[in-house]
């Protein structure tokens, strides 16, 4: 699309770019490696940047989670919070291969409506396959409220109260609005 000298619209993109892994550092987080910017760990005792490979946007992780924790759930943020425009389609995509795993009985794709400086309001979740292959997870949400932020996140559930662990790859992750994007998810 040729932009119009009396515009300053930016041309059509199909999809949006990539989230940028350029702050994520190998080794375990909070020792000598660190999660790409926006990214946490929820309900881990250990997670583990084992490689990251920017020209493909991906990332290789291992997490584990102990016997004691309070949840049944174990969850990694994948992006910093948003603030969605009034009305607008939110879509969280990322492409997600579990290569091992212990005590993890499933897995979800979420989005996340918090309250801006307060609690988590609701979540959209969708169920993704576990699987050495890689599975696309979509999951959206609709900005409406002027005070709510969203968070993509990917959630994992443990089988029994015991102790458990994950290696997982994620690639191409993306959290934007579908507006800023038409010939995305055609």
């Amino acid at each position: 699309m040729a932009l119009d000298s009396r515009t300053s619209a930016a041309p059509e993109r199909a999809e949006p770019p990539p989230a940028s892994l350029r702050h994520a550092r190998t080794g375990t987080v909070g020792v000598d490696g660190q999660l790409p910017a926006g990214w946490l760990a929820e309900s881990m005792s250990s997670v583990v940047v084992e490689d990251i490979a920017p020209p493909e946007s991906s990332i290789v992780l291992e997490f584990q989670f102990d016997a004691n924790m309070q949840s049944d759930y174990v969850s990694l943020v994948i992006g910093p919070f948003l603030r969605p425009r009034r009305k607008d389609i939110y879509v969280s995509r990322v492409e997600m291969a579990v290569t091992s795993a212990e005590n993890i009985d499933a897995a979800y794709f979420v989005v996340r409506e918090w309250i801006e400086n307060g609690a988590c309001v609701s979540q959209t979740a969708r169920p993704i396959k576990l699987s050495d292959q890689f599975e696309v997870g979509i999951v959206g949400a609709v900005g409406d409220e002027q005070d709510r932020l969203l968070q993509p996140a990917i959630s994992f559930r443990r089988k029994t109260p015991s102790a458990g662990r994950a290696h997982v790859i994620l690639r191409r992750p993306i959290f934007a609005s579908i507006y800023d994007y038409p010939g995305w998810l055609k």
